[in-house]
């Protein structure tokens, strides 16, 4: 018995040797293709206009309408991106309503490009 695991030993170490290359070169390319998925996801219903907002007078716009649903609607994406695409939650931002002002969606954008790499899925 001790004989016959001594024979076969060769033999394991032939397949061994064929198999580390392939295992080894697969396990080192696989962080070179992983990437990161990350969002910033915006949704507004209601729109005020700055303070130091001066409307054209060639410009047709006398207010500035709410919308209905563009909340809803970034709720829905966020949903959406995290269980059928695979973001992770803690990848994924929201900026709602007030929250969602010119320096914090710059902001955010400036966050989202700066965590990300080459390869990486950045979605706004």
């Amino acid at each position: 018995m001790i004989q016959s695991i001594f024979l076969l030993s060769p033999l394991i170490l032939s397949i061994m040797k064929k198999l580390l290359l392939p295992i080894f070169l697969i396990t080192s390319f696989l962080g070179v293709f992983s990437q990161e998925q990350r969002a910033l996801v915006i949704g507004i219903n209601s729109y005020t206009p700055p303070a130091d907002a001066v409307i054209s007078p060639s410009s047709a716009r006398i207010n500035w309408p709410s919308l209905d649903g563009c909340k809803n609607d970034a709720e829905l994406i966020k949903q959406a991106i995290i269980s059928r695409y695979a973001f992770s939650e803690k990848n994924v931002q929201q900026l709602v309503n007030l929250e969602a002002t010119r320096d914090n969606i710059l902001k955010g954008m400036e966050q989202l490009l700066n965590a990300s790499t080459k390869n990486d899925i950045a979605f706004i």
